[in-house]
């Protein structure tokens, strides 16, 4: 989250300085993990406010569009109803939704209107996806997002024994938002405003990092697998839900893959990595009792981390949103929901657990089967 707060600040005050001091306004767009909205609806920390676009349709696009073009007419007239929108920061994909936004036109809307456009992509990792550099409808190249933040802590350690954090201010094209950043940045590094890592934290992260793409690459393999697996028990009637970007299980499985596909790296890192879809998985049993059933009897580590080495399991939205389940759900987000990240175990191993679990829930009398 050091990354996220830091890109926050980054912008803020790159945007105070080119208006006269005054405040920007902030666009959450698609169901974010728990922290980024919450960080961003602090008023201490954003007296600008936020607008939450929780659903991130293709609704919600054509309302962010009229949000941009009614606060800059706003932010010409001195209105005191609201200011000028500053940044918008999205997840790709979502977590825990797995939810793809359309990300090149969110980037056109960004780059029409102005605003700095943010992106995290942890869940995907920047060695499956690109979204420095998009291709438009027609092919071409095209720039992305003005903002890259990625965890280091997740699958680029793997280790699960140090955090960090990386921040890129996309160069792909010199446009006034990179010159604004890139020197507010240099200011801000200079005067020691930019959270820096311990000399020792770096070294074992570098050392981690150094099986990343392997990593990486074993872990695409084994989610799609295992996701496949979990198709089975979808089409069973065991599972209510299941989101995986990989998929094409279901109408919205298959526009969001292909969401997913337009930002895809086509050709290996490296030579040997190949692009996939993530660690991260999640999925509802259709009958609620049988979840913490299941739950209770997986035989795997539980925890609420992702893109460890090892398999983590957790039931997200009671971690992470206990105390507003229901404002939780209006977003899709399921109080039942299981959230599972995929390590470095064999296939075998991890479908032998969930068989085991998933037999347990199958034999209950309180589930019914399609």
């Amino acid at each position: 989250m050091a990354a996220i707060f830091s890109a926050f600040r980054l912008i803020q005050r790159a945007y105070s300085a080119s208006n006269g001091g005054s405040l920007g306004h902030t666009v959450v767009f698609g169901f974010p993990y728990l922290d980024t909205l919450k960080i961003l609806q602090r008023p201490e920390w954003n007296p600008g406010g936020v607008t939450f676009f929780g659903h991130g349709s293709d609704d919600d696009l054509s309302t962010l569009e009229q949000l941009l073009a009614v606060s800059i007419l706003d932010s010409l007239a001195d209105s005191p109803y609201r200011n000028r929108v500053m940044a918008i920061f999205t997840e790709f994909p979502t977590n825990p939704l797995l939810k793809c936004a359309d990300m090149i036109k969110l980037a056109a809307l960004a780059d029409k209107y102005g605003v700095v456009l943010v992106a995290d992509d942890t869940i995907s990792n920047f060695a499956n996806v690109n979204l420095l550099c998009l291709r438009d409808s027609h092919g071409q190249l095209c720039h992305g997002v003005d903002v890259l933040c990625s965890s280091l802590t997740k699958i680029v350690s793997g280790e699960g024994n140090v955090m960090g954090g990386s921040l890129i201010l996309n160069s792909f094209t010199a446009t006034s938002k990179y010159n604004s950043l890139r020197t507010t940045l240099d200011q801000m590094m200079r005067h020691n405003d930019i959270p820096t890592p311990f000399d020792t934290d770096l070294r074992v992260l570098e050392t981690n990092s150094r099986l990343f793409l392997s990593r990486s690459h074993q872990i695409n393999a084994t989610a799609m697998r295992l996701a496949q697996y979990f198709v089975s028990k979808w089409e069973k009637g065991v599972l209510s839900e299941l989101y995986y970007p990989g998929l094409c299980h279901n109408i919205a499985a298959r526009a969001n893959k292909a969401m997913y596909d337009t930002v895809l790296r086509m050709s290996p890192v490296n030579g040997s990595h190949v692009a996939g879809y993530g660690c991260l998985m999640s999925f509802v049993i259709a009958e609620p009792y049988s979840a913490s059933i299941f739950f209770d009897h997986l035989e795997l580590n539980k925890g609420p981390s992702l893109g460890t080495n090892f398999t983590l399991v957790c039931p997200y939205t009671l971690l992470a949103h206990f105390n507003e389940l229901e404002w939780a759900r209006n977003y899709g987000v399921q109080s039942t929901l299981i959230r599972i990240s995929v390590g470095l175990e064999a296939y075998e191993t991890l479908e032998e657990r969930f068989e085991r679990a998933f037999a347990i829930v199958e034999g209950s009398p309180h589930i019914s089967h399609g």
